[in-house]
């Protein structure tokens, strides 16, 4: 696995690492999304700083849009549209695997990220503290850090 060897070699010089990975494939599999998921927690133990899990979306003008487009799987509607717009709202995400339902897609994200930070927390207590002091102090090393810190403040009962 090449990922996993240039991985251990960035963080041995000092270099933060991400991974992307994308669930929700036309034709994927439960145990396919599944083992996306698990392959990132792996990574945690390996020494990734953080991951993105990302949710497929349909973008016209790409060779799958084409394809289900011809195959009649795609109304261009306003809804269409307008999910392209709230690609960040897991309350709206579409699944387009016919074998996975976006319920099922939006536990197996999130049980994705709460996987790998116990894993992070696990196997690299360290960069957990240091990731938990940059988010009290303000700054960002991962954008992980800066989405918490984000939250934090848009959620605190003592913001101004």
């Amino acid at each position: 696995m090449a990922c996993e060897l240039k991985q251990l070699e960035a963080n041995k010089v000092g270099i933060k690492t991400t991974c992307y990975f994308m669930i929700g494939l036309p034709g994927e599999l439960p145990g396919e999304a599944r083992e996306t998921v698990k392959f990132a927690s792996y990574l945690a133990r390996k020494g990734l700083d953080e991951p993105v899990i990302s949710i497929f979306s349909m973008l016209p003008g790409s060779k799958l849009f084409n394809d289900l487009y011809q195959q009649d799987k795609i109304r261009l509607d306003s809804n269409f549209f307008q999910d392209l717009l709230v690609q960040g709202d897991l309350s709206t995400l579409k699944s387009w695997s016919e074998h996975i339902s976006s319920e099922q897609l939006k536990k197996l994200r999130n049980s994705g990220y709460i996987m790998f930070a116990v894993n992070k927390a696990i196997f690299h207590p360290f960069k957990t503290i240091r990731s938990i002091l940059n988010i009290l102090k303000g700054s960002d090393e991962l954008k992980s850090e800066r989405v918490v810190r984000t939250f934090l403040k848009r959620f605190s009962p003592f913001r101004t």
